[in-house]
């Protein structure tokens, strides 16, 4: 979609399968994924538009824990199929 990002990211626990503090072991949590995101990809993208220190996120995102396969699967149609909802999209220029 031109005005937001869907993604499917996965964090994976220990080779046991034992819960882990992921925040204090260093280990990569959904907040250090999502910010170096948005963090790389602002840079990236201010300097290709030739600016520098604006704002290009929104200051927040939504998460959703996908808990088995099958809703793994339904969250990846929604995620395929977005785009092409975007002539509906109350955000799309064409609609203002």
């Amino acid at each position: 979609m031109p005005n937001h990002v869907h993604g499917i990211i996965m964090l994976m626990g220990a080779a046991s399968g034992a819960p882990t503090d992921r925040a204090a072991s260093g280990a990569p949590t959904l907040g250090r994924v999502v910010r170096a995101f948005k963090s790389v990809s602002a840079i990236t993208a201010n300097e290709a538009l030739g600016r520098s220190g604006q704002p290009f996120w929104q200051r927040n995102y939504y998460e959703h824990v996908i808990r088995d396969e099958e809703e793994l699967n339904v969250v990846r149609r929604y995620v395929r199929e977005n785009p092409l909802r975007w002539s509906d999209d109350p955000d799309n220029p064409a609609n203002l």
